[in-house]
């Protein structure tokens, strides 16, 4: 009695043949991916998709939008003819007044009278001054004296300036500024 009973897989079977002994049962689960490792792969693959997304906010714009124009302008001058009467008299030109001693030149749009403006204090910008420049022109000055509402485009603000006539206006008010026109 010291042999143990006969299993079914001792005896072979007409069609098969014997029935291996079989080993230890191998397990059929699946090996599940550890969670620090599917949180880093998940880190990444949203890391991955915000750098092309970064990419395509900062480089699509380059590329679809339209390439500025050079802003051109025209100047048109007239000159007249000297008269057939007079055919050998030169054409005398009055003298351009210059800036006044001290002053810092702002704008020169053309060779005419009153063409150019230029501050006289440091609390006054180019900015203002052309804006005076064109108000004084555009409400009839010619050299003579007036008072002018005008308007700076650095301030946002609207201030009322005298001014004096002459080769070389001046016109005061404001905060303290100066401007000339000449």
């Amino acid at each position: 009695m010291g042999q143990n009973p006969p299993q079914w897989s001792d005896f072979p079977t007409s069609e098969f043949g014997r029935i291996p002994q079989a080993g230890p049962v191998a397990s059929t689960q699946k090996q599940s991916m550890s969670p620090a490792l599917a949180v880093m792969i998940t880190l990444m693959a949203v890391l991955i998709v915000g750098l092309i997304a970064v990419v395509a906010f900062l480089m699509i714009p380059r590329f679809t939008s339209p390439t500025a124009a050079p802003v051109t302008s025209t100047v048109s001058a007239t000159a007249t003819a000297p008269s057939a009467a007079e055919p050998d008299r030169p054409q005398v030109q009055p003298a351009q007044p210059n800036a006044p001693s001290g002053s810092f030149v702002c704008s020169n749009v053309g060779g005419g009278p009153l063409s150019h403006s230029a501050v006289g204090s440091s609390v006054t910008s180019c900015e203002f001054a052309v804006s005076v420049r064109s108000t004084y022109l555009a409400s009839g000055g010619d050299g003579g004296p007036m008072t002018i509402d005008a308007y700076s485009p650095v301030t946002g603000t609207t201030y009322t300036m005298s001014c004096s006539g002459g080769p070389v206006v001046t016109c005061t008010g404001g905060n303290n500024a100066v401007v000339y026109i000449y």
